[in-house]
């Protein structure tokens, strides 16, 4: 366990250094899965959340991207 969140803390820590705006959540998923690839690890999944869609438990159906001034 301490590995796998080893594995997850950095890929989070890589992919956070490449977010731009204007990416959708597949993008970012793609980074993860990517990074912990290299990192040694196996994504079963990511569940990315952006903007008023990271109110909701499981996000929404409407389509968001990363926005300028917005926090992630």
């Amino acid at each position: 366990m301490r590995i796998a969140s080893a594995v997850t803390i950095e890929a989070l820590r890589q992919v956070h250094a490449h977010v731009e705006r204007g990416m959708d959540p597949g993008a970012i998923r793609s980074l993860m899965d990517k990074a912990t690839v290299a990192l040694g690890g196996a994504p079963e999944f990511a569940l990315v959340l952006l903007n008023e869609s990271s109110a909701y438990p499981h996000g929404s159906h409407r389509a968001e991207t990363v926005r300028e001034g917005v926090s992630f």
